[in-house]
């Protein structure tokens, strides 16, 4: 269960940055997606509490918060929004390395069976 953030954001803390990249379609009159666009979106988080190995980050006020470590290599917010973006780029990279692995199974895994059926 997330921890939820239940106090107002203090208006002087600091801001963290995650990256995301979003894709949204556009429909037609028959609701049918026509196409789709994809949007570089950059999320603010503020830090709502300090500890001696980290900090928690919170989007809104009442809503979840994260846990980020100071000394940690993944971080789900940045300080800045050119180190957000980097994460975002790493994200993805290693998101296409397990598709590409996924799509290499799934061809061996047809030619076993249309082996079989031969």
């Amino acid at each position: 269960m997330k921890r939820i953030w239940n106090k107002p954001i203090p208006p002087n803390a600091q801001i963290m940055y995650r990256a995301e990249a979003n894709i949204y379609a556009h429909h037609d009159d028959d609701l049918y997606a026509a196409s789709t666009s994809c949007r570089l979106e950059i999320y603010k988080y503020h830090v709502v509490r300090k500890t001696p190995c980290g900090y928690f980050v919170a989007r809104y006020q009442y809503g979840p918060m994260h846990f980020i470590r100071d000394d940690a290599k993944k971080r789900f917010a940045w300080p800045t929004k050119n180190q957000a973006i980097e994460s975002l780029i790493a994200r993805k990279e290693r998101e296409i390395q397990h598709l590409e692995q996924r799509l290499e199974d799934a061809r061996r895994k047809l030619n076993a069976a249309l082996f079989a059926a031969a």
